[in-house]
């Protein structure tokens, strides 16, 4: 092959994003960060890892929790069988056992 049609294929494939460079940029595009306000100033920092389709927290006691993505009929779902945080138009809301621990808006 001629070095312009090498030169030409380095190109495309840059500009198709295929060499994007180090491999931070494609992780990044994984997740998704989130804050959630509650009525009483309380704040929920959310992670959504959609990769491994997972949500980390930051509770507003200081613990941090994972969960995996579980069914929903409309948002986004994560339980752990305990605790569930669903997603929903902005809105989000945290349980353990079926006891509301936090509701909030982004």
């Amino acid at each position: 092959m001629k070095k312009t049609g090498i030169m030409l294929l380095l190109i495309l494939w840059s500009a198709s994003g295929a060499f994007i460079g180090p491999c931070h940029a494609q992780e990044a595009e994984n997740y998704v960060e989130a804050i959630y306000l509650s009525e009483k100033g309380q704040q929920l920092a959310v992670q959504f890892d959609l990769a491994s389709e997972t949500v980390t927290m930051d509770l507003p006691d200081g613990e941090t929790i994972t969960l995996t993505a579980s069914m929903s009929a409309s948002g986004a779902r994560y339980s752990d069988g305990k605790m569930t945080f669903w997603e929903h138009q902005g809105s989000a809301t945290l349980d353990k056992s079926e006891k509301i621990l936090f509701v909030g808006k982004e």
